[in-house]
């Protein structure tokens, strides 16, 4: 068998093994791997941040699946430093918390702080890189205030372009990101700020009592920010949603997620993050729009390029292509004005949206940014530039081929449905 063949076989395995809908199907993969395919299993593993989780999901399935010592060995050790490093993580949360509550700060639980200990309710099995909390608007100043005096640095107020503050930092600790909305461009979210508060739902914390979002704000959020960053994340959220399905179970309520989706305007990230899970998973979410509406149905090609951003994070990915030429050029079909419109609305696209794409309040650098940007992605001599850059540096050719693609996901999800990302 091919080395690629091999690649793919330990991927599969894994996918199975993380949506644990077949016991015996999985039993199956997983008896076929060699010592080799089993040093894949771990690496991509560890690579997509779910050791712990496939640490938990092999040890349910012995003995019927037999696992060698030497691949469960580094995962055993994964959790153990996941466990370690997150109870360190809770104590830091935990005085955050009580701080807040002091000021009479109400803070709402996002993402891994939440998914930890509120769903998978093992805070082993899910990794944080930071704390995300969303306040209230009007008790952004006061957070801040209380960070502060709890000796964390912040470099200035984020605008309202963006959806949190620029992230607090401590030594020792990690950085704290406070949000006053889910997405990046508020709009959409703005009549919704205040029902997302009425749903919220209690989560006990050691001692303080804080809040978490409903079940379904949870999946919806999940979803949307898996899509939002190109599936770059790799299986993590796929495993954050599959965990949130298997704890609500028909607690879910599909009708309410699918008119939620419609008010947030994320229906086409929802569709395409569901494909995407039962493509590599298995059928774990049903899709809500399901024998309703196919509008939001994804398209192959989108499937496969979002397929091709999950494992981007592996190290044995394939990266030696370049991305495929794109032109932005309009069609021959429009107008001069029309055609003058989009190029303008292209190459200078307005303050807020330049901010959400390039992340930074810097205007000034990220309009001199953006011509070398369109430059470098949909000319010839910019892509012969690339190739010839991929060739010395294997980095700059795999950068390159997931900004493209991000590029390819979010422009259907923004075409003819989705505008949670435009302002």
């Amino acid at each position: 068998m091919k080395e690629r063949e091999r690649k793919q076989m330990a991927r599969a395995a894994l996918g199975l093994c993380l949506g644990l809908l077949d016991p015996d199907r999985t039993a199956s993969a997983l008896a076929a791997l060699t010592g080799d395919d089993w040093k894949r299993f771990v690496s991509k593993s560890i690579r997509h941040n779910v050791a712990a989780i496939a640490y938990r999901n092999l040890k349910g399935l012995e003995p019927a699946a037999p696992i060698p010592r030497e691949a469960l060995e580094p995962l055993r050790e994964a959790y153990k430093t996941n466990t370690v490093r997150n109870l360190r993580l809770y104590q830091q949360l935990s005085r955050l918390l009580d701080a807040l509550q002091t000021e009479g700060v109400d803070a709402i639980m996002l993402k891994g702080a939440h998914l930890a200990q509120g769903v998978y309710g093992d805070i082993g099995l899910r990794p944080m890189c930071d704390i995300d909390i969303l306040v209230k608007d009007g008790d952004l100043q006061r957070a801040q205030r209380c960070l502060l005096a709890m000796g964390y640095r912040h470099p200035r107020i984020t605008g309202e372009a963006l959806k949190h503050l620029y992230p607090f930092t401590k030594k020792g600790a990690l950085p704290v990101e406070v949000h006053w909305t889910l997405e990046k461009a508020p709009e959409p979210l703005r009549a919704e700020r205040e029902h997302l508060w009425e749903r919220a739902l209690p989560l006990a914390w050691a001692e303080t009592e804080t809040l978490c979002l409903s079940p379904e704000d949870l999946f919806l959020h999940v979803c949307h920010h898996a899509a939002h960053h190109g599936f770059v994340l790799g299986f993590q959220p796929l495993c954050d949603i599959a965990e949130i399905v298997r704890l609500f179970g028909d607690r879910l309520d599909w009708e309410v997620i699918r008119a939620r989706a419609g008010l947030w305007k994320v229906e086409k990230s929802v569709s395409l993050t569901v494909r995407l899970l039962d493509d590599l998973f298995g059928k774990i979410a049903p899709d809500p729009w399901a024998g309703i509406s196919d509008s939001h149905y994804p398209e192959k090609k989108v499937v496969a390029v979002g397929v091709k951003q999950i494992h981007s994070i592996e190290d044995d990915a394939d990266f030696s292509e370049p991305p495929p030429q794109q032109s932005w050029r309009p069609s021959k079909s429009e107008g001069f004005t029309q055609k003058a419109r989009i190029l303008m609305s292209t190459l200078f696209p307005p303050p807020k949206a330049m901010r959400v794409m390039y992340q930074t309040e810097n205007l000034l650098k990220a309009y001199l940014i953006r011509p070398f940007d369109l430059f470098t992605r949909y000319t010839r001599l910019g892509q012969k530039l690339f190739k010839r850059a991929g060739r010395r540096d294997h980095s700059v050719a795999k950068r390159m081929a997931t900004l493209h693609n991000t590029d390819i996901i979010r422009k259907w999800i923004l075409d003819g449905g989705d505008r949670s990302d435009q302002t």
